[in-house]
């Protein structure tokens, strides 16, 4: 899935840098979180998806063969649970920089850093998290 550069994204950007997280349409906090106890504990959005997998290590600079030799397959028709990976270019998984799970109604919940769990819309990232949405179902 291809993700525009829309006025909503620039607008996330500003938030997240003035740290007004959930207060944007398509964007609420899901899950509380104590940020430094996160960062200490190495907990971001990537190991926090694959957690909700049942796997606990993740290469952050893994390849598409990586994840489906964790047992996925990329698909097109997401469903709730499936795992969502943010990258920034089309044919590669080298340059990742996000994950999540799908939840019902085309939304994803997903780690922002080490900061707070979001629920949100599939296009409702940063600009930096990527232009490209990948799907894959265990």
């Amino acid at each position: 899935m291809d993700l525009q550069l829309t006025p909503l994204r620039t607008s996330i950007d500003a938030y997240v840098a003035g740290g007004f997280i959930g207060e944007l349409s398509g964007v609420s906090i899901f899950d509380l979180r104590d940020s430094a106890r996160d960062h200490a504990a190495a907990l971001n959005c990537l190991t926090y998806a694959m957690r909700k997998f049942g796997t606990l290590e993740w290469d952050f600079f893994s390849h598409e063969c990586a994840i489906c030799a964790k047992g996925f397959q990329q698909v097109t028709d997401p469903h709730a649970t499936d795992l969502a990976i943010y990258i920034q270019c089309a044919s590669c998984l080298p340059e990742q920089v996000h994950a999540g799970i799908v939840r019902p109604n085309n939304l994803v919940e997903s780690k922002w850093g080490y900061e707070h769990v979001m629920l949100h819309d599939f296009a409702a990232v940063p600009t930096y998290y990527g232009d490209k949405l990948l799907f894959f179902r265990k």
